[in-house]
């Protein structure tokens, strides 16, 4: 399986890359497993110039930054797992761009005439850290990319998310190393559907 991790944290040891660590150290070698530190990367953010839905084959965006690159592992993926932490209810700002990026240079729905979702059929899951309550945190992104999914033609996987309830204890303990074990296990199970 070719499992890509879009990293939306300012943090690269917060507690998003602790869990995302606890969840691709699952696989081992049973995943071919590529990494964007969404970060430390040069991403733009669409200004729906409609330049994509010139083709029906590619990316052919009007900017020149690094999603190329991430357009071009999404086509090879058979998972994409989107990490990020909530910041005031929904995804950091370069996930939102990516997201967004990514709807548009793969959905050729918006040109002239109708085209193809080129990224079809791939899977999508979330992983998630927040300061509230689940329901009160990581709900409506967990929703968004449940219509996302939807409308992309995309199969979505599920969301895992975990709460850190006060800065004075450590994020990572026994109960949530398990439950991102527990994570790992149903996306390889995914996995082995692929074979």
């Amino acid at each position: 399986m070719k499992l890509l991790i879009l990293f939306a944290s300012p943090r690269p040891e917060g507690n998003t890359a602790q869990l995302l660590e606890k969840i691709t150290k699952r696989f081992g070698d049973s995943a071919e497993v590529t990494r964007f530190d969404l970060y430390k990367m040069n991403l733009k953010s669409c200004i729906a110039c409609l330049r994509c839905q010139k083709v029906t084959d590619g990316f052919n965006c009007v900017h020149d930054d690094d999603m190329q690159e991430i357009f071009d592992a999404a086509l090879q993926s058979d998972l994409i797992l989107f990490a990020t932490p909530i910041y005031s209810f929904y995804c950091t700002p370069p996930m939102k761009m990516v997201l967004d990026r990514l709807v548009y240079g793969m959905c050729k729905y918006y040109g002239e005439t109708m085209g193809p979702s080129l990224w079809a059929d791939k899977s999508i899951a979330l992983v998630s850290t927040f300061g509230y309550p689940e329901e009160k945190a990581s709900d409506l992104l967990t929703e968004g990319l449940r219509r996302y999914a939807k409308h992309n033609k995309l199969n979505f996987l599920g969301a895992y998310g975990e709460r850190q309830r006060s800065y004075k204890e450590p994020f990572m303990n026994e109960q949530v190393k398990e439950r991102a074990r527990a994570f790992a296990e149903k996306i390889m199970a995914f996995g082995e559907t692929l074979n």
